[in-house]
């Protein structure tokens, strides 16, 4: 996906699913409402699964703040190598979010736009 589609989605179960699957690497259910949302491994190895509604990623600011406090954690030293930091800037009807090395995305909603700046920092570690 390119930074401009990436620019252009709007919040919505698409741009959720998209997290979902780009993110966190869960897989979606064929109705695609649906995905991991706990995984564990027992003591005698076999991994186990539960599976909820997908996050309202795109429109709910907790659950965003969770794609980018994951996406920091799981890769401190590819983020860290490439010198990345994340600065917010809030406005009155709108929020802009700086990854250094990226430029800047905005959007009406601190959720849409972290998911959209957590998609272009996935995006570049590739």
């Amino acid at each position: 996906m390119t930074s401009e589609q990436i620019d252009s989605m709007p919040a919505g179960r698409e741009m959720d699913r998209l997290v979902t699957v780009t993110i966190f690497e869960h897989p979606v259910t064929d109705d695609g409402e649906r995905t991991v949302v706990n995984e564990w491994t027992a003591a005698d190895g076999m991994k186990s699964y539960q599976v909820g509604p997908i996050p309202h990623y795109s429109t709910d600011d907790a659950a965003a703040l969770e794609v980018l406090t994951f996406l920091l954690r799981r890769r401190p030293n590819k983020i860290d190598s490439l010198g990345y930091a994340v600065r917010i800037f809030l406005a009155e009807e709108s929020v802009a979010i700086e990854v250094v090395g990226e430029g800047f995305v905005s959007a009406p909603t601190i959720a849409l736009a972290t998911c959209r700046a957590a998609l272009k920092m996935k995006a570049a570690l590739r």
